[in-house]
């Protein structure tokens, strides 16, 4: 099983590090219109996203506007001692950030404004790949299966993915968990 996830996850990895930049921002907003359009709604208080790497969909955009609408934001806190995350609430995406582990962008140390995942209303997942059941593939260091089993059920997981992202089915684990919703540049997906 591991081999068939590395053969996936390098296989995708590819593919998208191969989009241009201007697709990759096209789609990127489109599939931020299509959460807005299609899962926001005046409820949502507080969300969770992911900042993106190795070519992964663009949250800045949903981040801004986020923060432009008054929700409150948080993005993760790494700790790869402990292989775990905190939200932690940011205001200004041009001072709240600095490179932390895995050379992905995290909040400064001196924001400590968090939220009980409990809390959350809708958390922006990422992923390697995800299928048409809602299972993701991530990188492998469990981060997101770890927090997403501790999240509210009534918080909802959203997957942010290209099309290409996602395939009929992956190989999966007891731990792996699975997202309410995969949105892409073409359709949101409720699973």
């Amino acid at each position: 099983m591991r081999t068939a996830k590395k053969e996936i996850r390098k296989a995708l990895v590819n593919k998208r590090k191969k989009l241009s930049e201007d697709t990759r921002q096209l789609w990127s907003r489109k599939i931020t219109d299509l959460f807005i359009n299609k899962l926001y709604s005046p409820q949502v208080n507080k969300i969770m996203a992911y900042l993106p790497i190795k070519g992964e969909v663009d949250t800045y955009p949903l981040i801004k506007w986020g923060i432009e609408k008054g929700i409150s934001i948080f993005v993760p806190r790494t700790d790869p001692k402990s292989k775990t995350m905190k939200p932690i609430k940011i205001t200004d995406l041009n001072n709240d950030l600095i490179v932390g582990a895995y050379g992905i962008y995290e909040p400064k140390d001196d924001l400590k404004e968090t939220i009980a995942k409990t809390e959350i209303d809708i958390i922006i997942v990422p992923g390697v790949a995800f299928d048409e059941s809602g299972y993701r593939l991530g990188y492998g260091g469990g981060y997101y299966d770890k927090f997403l089993d501790k999240a509210s059920l009534d918080t909802i997981n959203a997957a942010f993915s290209y099309e290409f992202q996602v395939v009929s089915e992956l190989p999966r684990e007891a731990w792996d968990k699975r997202v309410d919703a995969i949105i892409t540049e073409e359709k949101v997906r409720f699973v």
